[in-house]
C-alpha cells in the first residue's frame, strides 16, 4: 500500500513498536512511503460506529465534549498519531 501523504520526518507509535521489532522496517516506510495493509482487528476497530465509541465515553465517566479519532502532530517532538476519543474542553485541536 503506497500513502505518500505521510511525513516520513514525525514518529508514530507504529513506527516505535515496528522498531522493537525491526528496525528496517520503519526505515522502509520512512524511505519509501511503503506501509503494511492494515490488520483484521485495525479495520474492525475502523468500522466501530460512533455510537459504540459514545458509550465506552459514558461508562468511562469522560467529560464532555468528545472527539473520536482526533490526528495529532508535536512538531516540537516530531511525534504523530490518532487518539481514539478525547474528552473535555481543555483541548484546543
Amino acid at each position: 500500500m503506497f500513502r505518500p501523504e505521510r511525513d516520513v520526518w514525525y514518529v508514530t507509535g507504529w513506527d516505535v513498536r515496528q522498531y522493537t521489532y525491526c528496525p528496517v522496517i520503519p526505515w522502509v516506510r520512512a524511505n519509501y512511503g511503503v506501509e503494511e495493509p492494515p490488520t483484521f482487528s485495525m479495520t474492525l476497530g475502523l468500522e466501530v460506529g460512533r455510537k459504540v465509541k459514545e458509550e465506552v465515553a459514558k461508562r468511562l465517566n469522560l467529560p464532555k465534549p468528545w472527539r473520536f479519532e482526533v490526528r495529532v502532530v508535536d512538531h516540537v517532538r516530531g511525534l504523530s498519531g490518532t487518539i481514539d476519543i478525547l474528552a473535555g474542553s481543555r483541548w484546543s485541536l
